[in-house]
């Protein structure tokens, strides 16, 4: 049996230990996944110029396409086997970011992984020079021909954030679907583009915040964003709006949302307990435990000494 001394020391070690992970963690940006929900006002896609819907795309006789097309978000529901709450938006950030002090920034690789947008309104699709209007709705996801990456500059400011700037080409699938459930699909990850086309679906977002801990009531699941909340500064969300000459997108970091697990009602939230600072406390408490455990052990022994 360890003396209560030798279980002191060994506490006073793994607090130093946990200590000494907490500095390298506060310095850098792990890599993990942004999640966001989409702001409908803030989202919109044209469809003009070299990317006008081509005549026939629809069926035969169907008049070219031009107009803006404003868009909502429709949430996952998951990722990788994890609830992602509101989140309709997924964005990988591909490797730690290394941040050694403030002011000194690393540009890390960045892909959007998931996507589900679906048009606020349908929009009208003419026949023939402008006969005969229909109603499409339109879905849109990532492309599954070509992916959508970019990169991320990360810069620490403050003890739990900074800023960072994004830019990357998105590559949508676009699905349009009419009311009798007939579907038309355009992936632009199929179209070759010439660089300034490319140019065009450029989203750039600048100067945008971010904290290691995301506050209330954004979803933090330290599966998929451990340590780095986009869009968030320590008191709230904050919008970003990622802009291209024909396209921009509203996001906000998303909320969990509730689900049933057993009969009851589970939040995703809950899974943000389980950080490395939980695991530490518990592993303190064990050690403290353990200490007075060892010290009533110990006065058992001299009581049984004493009346022997």
């Amino acid at each position: 049996m360890r003396k209560p001394s030798q279980l002191l020391l060994a506490l006073t070690v793994v607090i130093v230990i946990l200590a000494g992970i907490g500095n390298v963690r506060a310095h850098n940006a792990p890599a993990g996944f942004d999640l966001f929900e989409t702001v409908p006002s803030e989202t919109f896609f044209s469809f003009i110029d070299e990317f006008t819907i081509p005549p026939d795309f629809f069926d035969p006789g169907s008049d070219p396409f031009q107009g803006t097309i404003q868009f909502m978000g429709v949430p996952l529901g998951s990722f990788s086997g994890e609830f992602t709450g509101t989140a309709d938006t997924i964005v990988q950030r591909q490797r730690d970011a290394i941040l050694p002090g403030p002011g000194i920034p690393d540009t890390v690789p960045i892909e959007l992984v998931a996507l589900s947008l679906h048009s606020v309104s349908p929009i009208t699709v003419t026949y023939n020079g402008g006969c005969c209007g229909e109603s499409w709705d339109v879905r849109v996801r990532e492309s599954p021909s070509r992916p959508s990456t970019g990169t991320m500059t990360i810069t620490k400011q403050h003890p739990n954030g900074g800023v960072f700037s994004s830019e990357f080409v998105v590559q949508p699938l676009f699905v349009f679907v009419r009311a009798d459930n007939a579907q038309r699909n355009l992936d632009v990850g199929q179209v070759p583009l010439p660089p300034e086309s490319i140019e065009k679906l450029t989203l750039r977002a600048p100067s945008v915040p971010w904290v290691h801990t995301c506050p209330p009531p954004v979803l933090q699941n330290p599966l998929l964003n451990p340590d780095f909340c986009a869009s968030a500064t320590d008191t709230g969300k904050e919008l970003t709006r990622e802009q291209a000459a024909l396209a921009r997108h509203g996001i906000l970091p998303a909320n969990p949302q509730p689900k049933p697990v057993g009969g009851t009602i589970f939040s995703a939230d809950i899974l943000s307990l389980l950080t490395p600072y939980i695991i530490a406390t518990m592993a303190v408490i064990a050690i403290t435990a353990g200490i007075v455990y060892a010290r009533r052990v110990e006065l058992g022994r001299l009581m049984f000494r004493r009346r022997v």
